[in-house]
């Protein structure tokens, strides 16, 4: 009996090629969890699930202060940022991994 069901949401055109080519099989689960397996036994799956834990400090902390706007004050959750911080687009996964090691 399995000790964890999984949803998986993916939006990445690679990971859903190889989800559609083991589907006939079945085998998308043995998939998932091999490449867990895999990811994790590198250096780099360590540091990422260490960070995502909570258990070291994130490498970059970003603090932007948000304050209601005077000007639009009737509309109720309308904010401006201040400090803003200018991120990267994330068009794939390994670009997310990348912003969690930064």
């Amino acid at each position: 009996m399995p000790l964890y069901s999984l949803k998986l949401s993916t939006y990445d055109p690679e990971i859903i090629d190889a989800y559609e080519r083991l589907r006939k099989s079945r085998k998308q689960a043995t998939f998932t969890h091999e490449a867990i397996k895999q990811f994790l036994s590198t250096d780099r799956g360590k540091q990422v699930l260490t960070i995502m834990e909570g258990s070291a400090p994130c490498p970059q902390t970003i603090h932007a202060p948000y304050v209601t706007s005077s000007k639009n004050s009737e509309l109720a959750g309308e904010r401006v940022v201040l400090n803003s911080v200018t991120l990267p687009p994330q068009s794939a996964s390994t670009s997310v991994l990348e912003s969690i090691l930064e």
